[in-house]
């Protein structure tokens, strides 16, 4: 499946979860494998709230301050 920007969706896992006061941030494991990515409660296409465990699809792009890829547009599936 590819996005609007021509990326191709990714799936992926939630591996960890915090809510905080900005709204929460997590990393997800790509099914595809590489490095375990961060997201912020921003990156979610939804008001869902992901849970450990719960499937998600993605894409990524580069975070310039982290100097590393991140997901971005997180859907729960």
């Amino acid at each position: 499946m590819t996005s609007r920007n021509n990326q191709v969706r990714k799936n992926g896992r939630v591996i960890a979860w915090s809510a905080s006061r900005s709204g929460g941030f997590g990393w997800l494991r790509n099914h595809e494998g590489g490095p375990d990515l961060f997201f912020h409660n921003s990156a979610l296409a939804s008001d869902d709230r992901p849970t450990v465990g719960r499937e998600v699809t993605f894409e990524t792009d580069f975070d310039e301050v982290r100097g590393k890829p991140k997901a971005v547009q997180v859907r729960l599936t």
